[in-house]
Formats: C-alpha cells, sequence, structure tokens
C-alpha cells in the first residue's frame, strides 16, 4: 500500500503477480464496482461534503443510477433538450478532409462566425457525463494557441486540452518538465478565445500542485480566472485525495490523470506503460475509485492495456478519457500535431489522418522558390498619384521618396 492510501481500499485479489492477457484482469467482483476509498483523516461527513459539488453539476433527476451491473447507466430515456448540438452520427475524419466540411461542423462554423441566430451551445460537463451515459463516445485533442483550436472547435471536437506537452510540441523540450504556470494560463486563454463552444481543461503544470496544496489551489484557480478554463487535470493517484478534495470544495473542477503520467517518467527513466502486471492494474483501479469519492469530474487514463481501461470504466461512475488505453473509455484524446502528422515521432496508439508536417515543408520549400526567383506573387497596392516615386528632377530622390511613404505606412497603418 502506497503512503498516505488507507488499507482499507485494498480489494481481494487473485493470486498471479503478472497479466497474462485478459483472463488475469478480468473483473475481481461487485465489491470494486461499489468500493469507495476512505480518504486519510476524513471522516464519513467529511466525504460528503466532497463528493456535493461534483454530485451537483445537474438537477437531481439527472444524477446518474449507478446500477450493479456497473458503469455509467442513463437515468432515464427520456432525450435530453438541447444536446442536438452534440448528439450526431460518427464520421470518418478522412471523409470530412476530403469534402472540405460536414453537416455538424458547417453548424458550428455558422453559429460561430455570427451567421446563426445563437451562440454555439457550449460543452459542460454535464453534457459529458450525458453522453457517456447514452454511450456517446466524445472527441477530445490537446492543442496550443488560437487558430487551432478555432479550426478544431469549427471540426465538432468536444473537449480541447490545453496541455503540458506544450513543453514538448511549442517549447521543444524533451520532457513536459519545461512548461511555465504563466505560460500555462497564456495559452489556455488563447485556446479558450478559439474554443466558442468545446469544453477547454488546462493541464497543470509540473510542480505547480505537488509542493503546496495552497500554492495549487491558487495556480488551479489561476487557470480557471485569467485561462478561462472549464476544467484543470492533475497526474494523480490515491495519496492525492486530500488535494482533489479541497479542489472540489473550492469549486475547481478536476480531472485526474491516472495510469502512466509523463510528470513521473523521470522516476522510469523515460516512458513508461502502466497496468502491465496485476498489482500495478490493481492499484490504477484504486486510484480511479479514491479520485472519484475524492471529488474528481473526469479520469484520464493513459497508456495502459484495454483491459484496465475497462475495468476504469466499470468502477467509476464519472466520464472516463483514455489516450493509448484502447476503446472502452468514453472520450478518446490525442496530441494534435500527432493526429495531423506534425511529430518527427509517432506513438504506437496514434494513427495519423494528414500529412501536414511534409505539406508544410512543401510549402517553405515553394516560398523559398518564389523569393529567390523575385515572384512572390499576390497583389500590390496601387498609387494615387501619377509619380509616387518622385524623380531627380523634382528634387526628391527615389530613396527619400520610399522613406517617406514607409514613414506615413507606420503612421496610418495598412493603407488602401
Amino acid at each position: 500500500v502506497r503512503s498516505g492510501v488507507d488499507p482499507s481500499i485494498r480489494l481481494a485479489r487473485a493470486e498471479p503477480n503478472r497479466c497474462d492477457g485478459a483472463r488475469d484482469l478480468a473483473p475481481v467482483g461487485e465489491s470494486e464496482r461499489h468500493a469507495r476509498a476512505r480518504l486519510p483523516g476524513t471522516d464519513d461527513a467529511d466525504r460528503h461534503d466532497q463528493r456535493e459539488p461534483r454530485d451537483s453539476i445537474g438537477p437531481c433527476e439527472d444524477r446518474l443510477d449507478i446500477r450493479r451491473a456497473g458503469g455509467l447507466q442513463q437515468h432515464s430515456q427520456r432525450d435530453h433538450e438541447g444536446d442536438d448540438a452534440v448528439h450526431r452520427p460518427a464520421r470518418s475524419i478522412l471523409d470530412v478532409m476530403s469534402t472540405g466540411h460536414s453537416e455538424h461542423s458547417t453548424r458550428v462554423t455558422h453559429a460561430t462566425s455570427g451567421g446563426g441566430d445563437s451562440p454555439p451551445k457550449r460543452v459542460t460537463l454535464r453534457t459529458l457525463r450525458r453522453m457517456a451515459e447514452r454511450g456517446e463516445p466524445f472527441a477530445c485533442l490537446a492543442c496550443y494557441d488560437f487558430t487551432t483550436a478555432r479550426w478544431l472547435d469549427r471540426a465538432g471536437v468536444d473537449l480541447l486540452l490545453v496541455g503540458d506537452s506544450a513543453a514538448n510540441v511549442v517549447l521543444g523540450h524533451d520532457s513536459t518538465h519545461g512548461m511555465p504556470m504563466d505560460l500555462a494560463v497564456l495559452l489556455t486563454a488563447a485556446v479558450r478565445r478559439g474554443a466558442a463552444r468545446a469544453h477547454v481543461m488546462a493541464d497543470m503544470p509540473f510542480m505547480s500542485y505537488q509542493a503546496d496544496d495552497a500554492e495549487a489551489l491558487r495556480n488551479a484557480g489561476r487557470l480557471l480566472s485569467q485561462g478561462r478554463a472549464d476544467s484543470v487535470k492533475v497526474e494523480v493517484d490515491a495519496s492525492f485525495a486530500p488535494l482533489v478534495g479541497k479542489m472540489t470544495r473550492a469549486g475547481i473542477p478536476v480531472c485526474a490523470h491516472i495510469g502512466s503520467k509523463p510528470q513521473q517518467w523521470a522516476l522510469a527513466g523515460g516512458p513508461k506503460v502502466a497496468g502491465r502486471i496485476r498489482d500495478e492494474a490493481d492499484e490504477i483501479i484504486d486510484d480511479a475509485v479514491a479520485l472519484e469519492a475524492a471529488g474528481a469530474v473526469m479520469l484520464l487514463i493513459e497508456a495502459v492495456p484495454p483491459e484496465v481501461a475497462e475495468r476504469v470504466v466499470r468502477a467509476v461512475s464519472i466520464p472516463v478519457i483514455g489516450i493509448g488505453a484502447g476503446t472502452a473509455p468514453h472520450g478518446q484524446i490525442l496530441v494534435v500535431n500527432d493526429l495531423v502528422g506534425l511529430s518527427d515521432f509517432t506513438p504506437r496508439f496514434v494513427e495519423p489522418v494528414a500529412s501536414l508536417g511534409a505539406a508544410l515543408q512543401r510549402a517553405g520549400e515553394a516560398w523559398v522558390e518564389r523569393v529567390r526567383e523575385r515572384r512572390i506573387g499576390g497583389g500590390v497596392y496601387t498609387p494615387l498619384d501619377a509619380d509616387v516615386a518622385g524623380t531627380p528632377e523634382d528634387g526628391v530622390t527615389r530613396a527619400e521618396n520610399e522613406k517617406r511613404l514607409e514613414t506615413e505606412s507606420v503612421r496610418s497603418g495598412d493603407p488602401e
């Protein structure tokens, strides 16, 4: 049992220590589905208080019916009014790319651009929970700037994560440790400005929440108040349950990142798949149960065998997002750079849908050739005076006239 975790959360386990396939990772039993962690230093009343903000996401009649069969269940058969904005038939990304648009993306773009009667309906935590209840997968991508967020939002992506992976794909570091907190706030705000519809989640950078609970609350609050995020994500295990509880009581929606945690890869000497042996798989289930009990509104599970992700989905009643975790999670997320072919290295679980890196390189090469051949293309600004360049006979050299025009352009902006 890891430090800070009450032994009472441990569940009955099978004897083998190693996973030999789906048979060894089969559900332990009903007790696993209903077990809830006892948080260190809290009593039953405290645990109820920690769960209340999460349970109050929707009206009482919309709360989840946790059935003995496990997993997210729909509380009633009635359709929820206003959910049509996110309930849509699945369509291949390649189909959309080949046609340039889809019916859904056209509707979202129309509303975003002001052409509709009202702005697009924002994807909220309640939206994501209802999609999970209906068994409708929701699409997530990690992105880091306004322009990308705007296009992905128009495409109908349901959740945009401003990941600490910006340290890799934006800043060029070889780990996520180089992500500054101030930059995380700025990038989150940029993505929020680009996303009129999508739920925006902000990653909490390395050492922005591990050292001190008060500092963690302040930093998470910045991501919500300054970055305008809808939720924050932290890489945690069950020992962080008290912190998740404090964030929840403060009104901060928390997505708990479990499984393989990139901020801890330095301990293993590099990237590590989690949950391949039985004890590790059991610990991931315990983490999921404890963090939900503390108030987490979502889970993100990374780089685990699909059987482990399936157990997590059965063990909790909140939406689960997966990356490299099979198809069982309610949502799926990738780094957008990997999806569109901008990365030199592609993880095993990524199947790119485009090759924008090669296309961008070709565009750069074409521009270099144009410049060298003095055929830059495009239009030019037409003069308003017949002899705007001036002549030596007028006493104004061409260089002096160009300097005057440049000064006037700076003062007045880009003239027609």
